[in-house]
């Protein structure tokens, strides 16, 4: 084999070796490192005292951090959670880059039953392709993504999440196509009222027939299939990026690892071995090797944050009620990563600042117009509604938005805007 095609796998391996440390929870860094020892005899893990090795360690912080550690090692195991199992999958899948990339961003969208819960252009804001081509991979790798265990994510609800599990499960053939056709909300109500006349007139078909496409749609169907991966009765959150005020009012941000073991050689294992043995070289190499992961997450973290907290200082400090402009690729190119890449860190970190715990996701702002965020435009439109004594429709608040405040955006995203911030329509309102 061509030794430069052998170089440039080993190179693709780090980097996703990297790329898994740096997504990984504290957490999850801990039971790696456990079973890092379990397996490579030169590896030992102590206590850390101090994130810093400061030469002196207080008792009071001594035993703060053995607290800390020891309470996150009787963390109970953390469960495999839906964007894990969908992206384990898409690995698995022969893709381009540019349909892995839409891909996760996909993923990384679902809310907790699997379902798209971001408007699509928003979503593809960042991605360099054509408009069409955007839209075209889009629908692609939502029909993929849908194909995946559990089956019928990455639709727009439970309807359209029932429709592609029924195809995909039990087909169209023959008198299947009723179960299909019944996959709607009236025939749905009209079901749980008890109207299986109307719906066998409806269809021309028995009552009988009608009762087993439903019980076949309720007993090999789920119509929230990302649900069975939540797990909200144990949930813990711990930031991984700490953000405080330093002596002149700034933000600083540092990595918290204390929780993280010490990750040591130990010098009475290896001295039992040969020092010129093949296995002993392979142990050394693997501990090298996490200690260069270990500090390159710490490295791209802090880097990461560093940049999004000085870009959102005002609004983390309170001083601005909405966030500045920062888009995924913006950060993707700050830091030379791919904007899948960048979407995997800030949707699987937590920051903590006064006490308040965000992923850091929440710290990104898009632009709604190429000029004002969204959060600003989301906030005009809360203050128009308010402040003014008649109740104006979407086309008023479109219009006012333009003339006072020269935000010009369509009465559709007025609309959406607004439906986000769950205020009624202007007849809603008026009742």
């Amino acid at each position: 084999m061509d030794l430069s095609l052998l170089e440039e796998q080993s190179l693709a391996a780090i980097q996703v070796q990297a790329l898994n440390f740096i997504t990984f929870s504290n957490a999850e860094l801990v039971k790696l490192l456990k079973e890092k020892e379990a397996n490579n005899p030169v590896i030992k893990l102590s206590s850390r005292n101090n994130i810093y090795e400061t030469s002196h360690v207080s008792a009071y912080a001594e035993e703060k951090s053995d607290k800390y550690y020891q309470y996150y090692q009787s963390l109970p195991e953390k469960k495999e959670s839906l964007c894990d199992v969908l992206e384990n999958q898409l690995h698995l899948t022969k893709t381009s880059k540019a349909e892995e990339e839409i891909g996760l961003l996909i993923i990384h969208s679902l809310d907790k039953n699997g379902f798209l819960t971001f408007d699509k252009d928003e979503l593809l804001e960042n991605i360099d392709l054509s408009e069409s081509d955007k839209n075209r991979l889009y629908f692609k790798m939502c029909d993929l993504i849908s194909t995946f265990e559990p089956e019928g994510c990455a639709t727009k609800d439970a309807f359209e999440s029932l429709k592609k599990q029924y195809v995909l499960k039990i087909g169209l053939d023959g008198d299947a196509l009723l179960g299909y056709n019944l996959i709607n909300k009236k025939d749905f109500e009209s079901f749980s009222k008890g109207a299986v006349n109307h719906l066998s007139k409806k269809y021309d078909t028995s009552i009988k027939k009608i009762k087993d496409a439903f019980d076949t749609i309720k007993n090999e169907l789920t119509p929230y299939p990302g649900s069975s991966y939540s797990n909200e009765s144990i949930h813990y959150t711990q930031a991984d990026v700490i953000i405080s005020d330093n002596a002149d009012g700034e933000l600083e941000v540092r990595i918290g690892n204390e929780v993280l073991p010490k990750v040591e050689i130990d010098e009475s294992v290896i001295s039992s071995f040969n020092e010129r043995s093949k296995e002993l070289g392979n142990y050394k190499r693997d501990f090298n090797n996490i200690i260069s992961l270990l500090n390159l997450r710490s490295l791209t973290l802090a880097k990461i944050a560093t940049y999004m907290v000085s870009k959102q200082s005002n609004y983390i400090q309170g001083k601005s009620k909405t966030k500045s402009p920062l888009s995924l690729k913006e950060i993707s190119e700050f830091m030379n990563v791919s904007v899948s890449s960048c979407s995997r860190i800030v949707n699987t970190h937590y920051a903590t600042y006064n006490g308040k715990t965000f992923l850091l996701k929440s710290l990104l702002a898009q632009f709604a117009n190429g000029k004002n965020t969204r959060d600003e435009v989301m906030l005009k439109i809360k203050e128009i509604i308010e402040n003014t004594d008649k109740n104006p429709s979407d086309e008023k608040i479109k219009n006012e938005l333009s003339e006072k405040y020269d935000i010009k955006i369509a009465r559709r995203t007025v609309q959406k805007y607004r439906s986000l911030l769950n205020i009624n329509s202007s007849y809603k309102r008026e009742k």
